[in-house]
């Protein structure tokens, strides 16, 4: 189980590299007690100078505690925003609040971080400061990250981007670089990511800054552990360590021993794995830290649950679940979720396990709904609008030397694909007698595709590696999901209960490719498709409503037989609404294809809001098929999250209609 959320490493933004070593923080000391003993030398006459050059001290001295010493970090905060005020130094205020955004964030009191940081940018914006811009975007952009809100996080860390290009900040584009390849991996995009971190990393070697230098390493481990390549992994996890403890840096410690801890889950040494992962625990107290202890503990669970202790397991898991409702992390909360599905099941407590796999769907859906996934793609592309404009402006006089250099690597890319087709020619020829065997073993992976993708967006994979996400302005979407699932599942063997969903399920499918709907995907005992799409239809509708009524007359036929036979057998609910959907593949390892919108949520309260044995349809979807079925209206009925909407039972077919 992999959980960014706690293994990747923050980098904080400062216009001066403070790097939090104890010789930095000595070093701001003195400067403040010499720097206080001139004044009182010097007098009122030059006070206000001196003032001011004490408060950019201070907020040096503040920063350099981030993430060690909470305490001592908001006392120099507190003296930089007291000693500001009084000289009416505005930028000291400024900073002051930036600060305490800081502090809030390390505590993951996220909304109080928000509160000051937003403060901080406005009062950075009336002062035209980009270089507190640019560090004020990238903190914010950091705390909706640690909230699962990657698009917001994206959007702001664009925004610093941008500043820091704009000034000339090394340190702050190699920290922006590591950020938005953090957000590439949580949106599975591991190839980007490698990207960015190894351009962060360049820079940072480049500036010699032993602290972007260790959080590179540390994500780079992380993508590599993604890919399952955990020996390479680790050694940049080590690597990390010491470079942190050389600067005795107390989270970056915490986060290289949770990385460590992890790995060591997947090597299956878990022995070692809880050894790192309490010194984990160790330096996550002391700093208050957090997002980063729930993370460690939901490991510290896991690790119990791989040697089979499941009262260890589901202490630590319980820790991890509750701390992670309190700072609102819903990342966190997922793979808690999760984690609980596979604790219930293996103690034999299915209606838990169930109940833990809804709360897992639902928190996911949440983090990577349709709208996140469209602002994220408006962020990358205002960003590159952006900086194009910029360049446009700044290097007119290069167009032609670029439009040289463009031809010549056209050139280049001509004559390279001549020689690629000179030697494809030549190794056609030498595995000519092995087309057959080819062409057998491509129609088997053809076949395995299409059966988990539609047949457009598979044909798009193939051809481009990728499947772009489409919106679909018209579709029917239908749930079905068992009555008292629960209760009849727990008078079932475990190996009875897959047989019967199995054959449900088969039936089902067999109907709605019948009627040329897609399925989507099952959830425990519920069953989702969609009429309308990959290809747009203006049938789709009748072909749902219709495929809804044939599971109806199935499930009932079906349960008559096992009545007579003595089984036990369930019952169904049936929803159906219209409306417009995003569709897309999500995932980079094991492809699904899924979709999102209102309407989805709409027709899950359809059948929610429905009765046994009965389709229930919203009034937009009774609105296009009035004329073909016959359908009783139920008025307007309260839907969970949705107020009140129309609802109507269909009856059957009208005589003579449409069929």
């Amino acid at each position: 189980m992999k959980s960014l959320a706690f293994l990747v490493s923050i980098l904080f933004i400062s216009s001066c590299v403070f790097a939090q070593e104890e010789r930095v923080i000595d070093s701001l000391h003195i400067q403040l007690k010499n720097h206080q003993q001139n004044k009182l030398k010097i007098g009122a006459a030059v006070s206000l100078l001196y003032d001011t050059t004490e408060a950019i001290i201070l907020f040096g001295i503040s920063k350099a505690y981030f993430g060690n010493d909470p305490l001592k970090s908001t006392e120099y905060a507190n003296q930089l925003l007291n000693l500001s005020k009084k000289i009416g130094y505005a930028q000291g205020i400024a900073n002051a609040n930036y600060c305490f955004g800081n502090i809030s964030m390390d505590k993951g009191d996220y909304l109080l971080a928000l509160k000051h940081q937003n403060l901080s940018l406005k009062q950075n914006k009336e002062l035209g400061s980009k270089t507190g811009l640019a560090a004020c975007y990238n903190s914010i952009g950091i705390i909706y990250w640690n909230q699962g809100n990657y698009t917001k996080a994206l959007e702001n860390y664009f925004a610093s981007l941008k500043m820091m290009e704009e000034i000339g900040n090394k340190y702050g584009i190699a920290v922006l670089y590591g950020n938005i390849g953090i957000i590439n991996v949580e949106q599975g995009n591991v190839v980007s990511a490698e990207k960015n971190y190894l351009a962060s990393l360049k820079i940072f070697e480049e500036i010699n800054s032993k602290q972007g230098i260790a959080s590179s390493y540390n994500n780079l481990g992380n993508v590599y552990a993604d890919e399952g390549k955990f020996e390479m992994a680790l050694q940049y996890y080590l690597n990390a360590l010491s470079l942190q403890k050389e600067m005795k840096n107390d989270d970056g410690i915490s986060i290289s021993y949770n990385n460590i801890g992890e790995i060591y889950i997947n090597l299956e040494n878990y022995d070692e794995a809880l050894k790192n992962l309490f010194e984990a625990v160790k330096y996550q107290t002391k700093i208050e830290d957090k997002e980063g202890l729930s993370g460690t503990l939901l490991n510290i669970g896991t690790a119990y649950f791989k040697k089979e202790n499941l009262i260890e397991s589901e202490k630590y898991l319980t820790q991890s679940l509750n701390l992670s409702k309190e700072i609102g992390s819903l990342d966190n909360l997922k793979f808690n979720y999760e984690a609980f599905v596979k604790l219930d099941s293996a103690k034999g407590d299915f209606k838990n396990a169930f109940r833990h796999y809804k709360l897992f769907i639902s928190t996911r859906d949440s983090l990577y709904n349709e709208e996140n996934t469209r602002k994220s793609v408006q962020s990358q592309m205002q960003y590159d609008f952006d900086k194009k404009e910029s360049l446009a402006k700044a290097d007119q006089d290069k167009k032609d030397a670029l439009a040289k250099k463009e031809l010549q690597k056209q050139k280049l890319i001509r004559d390279g694909f001549m020689i690629v087709f000179a030697v494809v020619g030549f190794f056609a020829l030498v595995f000519f007698n092995q087309r057959n065997k080819i062409r057998t073993g491509k129609k088997r992976s053809d076949d395995l595709l299409l059966n988990i993708l539609p047949l457009e967006v598979a044909e798009e994979l193939k051809l481009k590696g990728s499947a772009q996400a489409k919106q679909f302005e018209s579709v029917t979407v239908m749930f079905t999901d068992f009555k008292n699932f629960t209760q009849i599942s727990e008078k079932l063997n475990p190996e009875e209960l897959v047989a019967e969903i199995d054959t449900y399920f088969k039936a089902f499918d067999d109907i709605i490719t019948r009627h040329k709907i897609e399925k989507i995907k099952t959830m425990g005992d519920s069953y989702m498709c969609v009429g309308g799409l990959p290809i747009s239809n203006s049938t789709h509708a009748l072909d749902v409503v219709s495929a809804g009524l044939e599971i109806q007359q199935y499930m009932f036929t079906h349960q008559q037989k096992s009545e007579l036979e003595g089984r036990a057998s369930f019952e169904i609910r049936i929803g159906i609404h219209t409306g417009p959907v995003v569709a897309g593949i999500v995932g980079s390892k094991k492809f699904a294809y899924d979709i999102w919108g209102d309407a989805v949520n709409i027709a899950s309260r359809m059948e929610s809001s429905g009765e046994a044995g009965k389709v229930n349809i919203s009034g937009s979807t009774f609105a296009l098929v009035k004329d073909q079925f016959q359908c009783e209206y139920r008025g307007k009925v309260e839907a969970k999250n949705k107020g009140e909407i129309d609802m109507y039972f269909v009856d059957g077919r009208i005589n003579g209609s449409f069929s």
